[in-house]
Parts: structure tokens; sequence; C-alpha cells
């Protein structure tokens, strides 16, 4: 049931074409070392060459702020009820000029 849920976020945000951003993780004994920038910084320089706006989803507040970062706004904020549960949709508009 999650999923459809995603897929109705991602259609309703991003009407058109978009890349999607599914996985970006870096190992935990790896954390804080600039791994997952480097990795954010190379995806998002070859996006920007296609023109289109980048797209995620996340249960995590530190990954918003990671992803803030980069240039992603927060569209929507959803609290799961009677969860602990809170999902951010973020959004990346083309930095390509």
């Amino acid at each position: 049931m999650e999923e459809n849920n995603n897929e109705n976020e991602n259609e309703r945000f991003a009407l058109n074409e978009y890349w999607l951003l599914m996985i970006l993780g870096v190992d935990a004994p790896l954390q804080g070392k600039g791994y997952g920038s480097l990795l954010m910084s190379e995806m998002l320089k070859n996006i920007d060459q296609d023109g289109l706006p980048v797209y995620l989803g996340t249960d995590k507040n530190i990954n918003v702020m990671f992803y803030k970062r980069f240039g992603f706004k927060v569209l929507k904020e959803i609290k799961i009820p009677n969860t602990n549960l809170t999902l951010w949709y973020l959004l990346r508009k083309t930095q390509n000029k």
C-alpha cells in the first residue's frame, strides 16, 4: 500500500519528465567522510546536463537536511497517523542554465 501512495505523490509533484532518486546510501562506518556528498554532486552534475528536475522521498529528517544542501526543497511533509513516522517529498529544479 505504501508503494501506491509513493507513486501517487510522484505523479502529483513531478508532472513532467524528471529524475527519481530512489536510493543513495553510504555504509555506516564510512558516513561523515564526504562520500555521500561526492556521490550526490556527481549525480546532480550529470542530471543537470539533461535539464530535468530531481524528485525524491525520505522518511528521515537527517536526510532532509542533507538534500537541502544540494538545492532540494520540501514539497510536502506527511505525518503517518498512529505512528511516529513522517514522510518528506522533495524536488530540486534543474540547475542547467
